[in-house]
């Protein structure tokens, strides 16, 4: 019989989860990110063609950015190989509203004319090392059964 983690990797966009540190059947919420998943060529692409090799994309977003810098958006480089822009924390902090900050980092990564990335905009876990299990789920999956035991078996030891 499987059960519902507590926390689960990711949560919809409209599924904001508690702040960090709010206790959930006895255990502290994690640090979630509202992010966007982008390849680093969709990343270069949508910040005008930069290299995402070297931090200028940092400098380019930091420069779009209008909102309050203690909000200033990040772009961290996932261990599948994705950028995942962060627009917010699932931290307190004054009473601005998510749609204006969602915007204003929409803005500022260059995504706001792309239409293939609301697909990827959700509340992700931090730190991002569920991404390598769940590419290793979705491959054992692939491939029968027997194969994803004996995966799930290998990634514990």
């Amino acid at each position: 019989m499987s059960s519902t983690p507590t926390f689960p990797r990711r949560f919809p966009l409209d599924q904001r989860p508690p702040y960090r540190g709010t206790m959930v059947k006895g255990k502290k919420t994690p640090l979630y990110g509202l992010a966007w998943v982008r390849s680093p060529q969709d990343l270069s692409r949508n910040l005008g063609d930069i290299s995402t090799g070297n931090d200028e994309y940092r400098d380019v977003i930091r420069k779009n950015w209008k909102g309050p810098h203690s909000l200033s958006p990040r772009a961290i480089y996932g261990i599948d190989g994705n950028y995942y822009l962060v627009a917010e924390w699932n931290q307190p902090h004054s009473e601005l509203d998510l749609k204006e900050i969602v915007a204003a980092a929409r803005k500022a990564m260059g995504v706001e004319n792309d239409p293939t990335t609301d697909a990827t905009l959700q509340w992700h876990w931090f730190p991002l090392t569920w991404v390598a299990r769940d590419w290793k789920e979705r491959e054992a999956k692939k491939h029968g059964l027997e194969e994803t035991q004996d995966m799930l078996r290998d990634m514990q030891h």
